[in-house]
């Protein structure tokens, strides 16, 4: 196992900047084979993240990642 410090990149407001840590304590998941209960949480972390997020890092802190996507693709072009 490694010990690294997680990176904040995106905010959402009903989960902060560590959307993966609270859906994993939300939903109880213990280990990677609880996967029916991962796949909710990456699909919940994903629509919201997505929808209701905001960048924190980059060119694009501040802006919500459903407008920041497309700008990030033609940056990275």
């Amino acid at each position: 196992m490694v010990n690294l410090e997680p990176i904040d990149i995106i905010n959402t407001p009903t989960y902060g900047n560590r959307t993966a840590v609270t859906l994993c304590e939300q939903y109880k998941i213990k280990s990677q084979n609880d996967k029916e209960l991962l796949e909710k949480a990456k699909d919940e972390s994903y629509k919201k993240g997505f929808h209701e997020g905001t960048m924190l890092i980059g060119n694009f802190k501040g802006q919500k990642v459903v407008d920041a996507k497309n700008l990030v693709r033609k940056e990275m072009i």
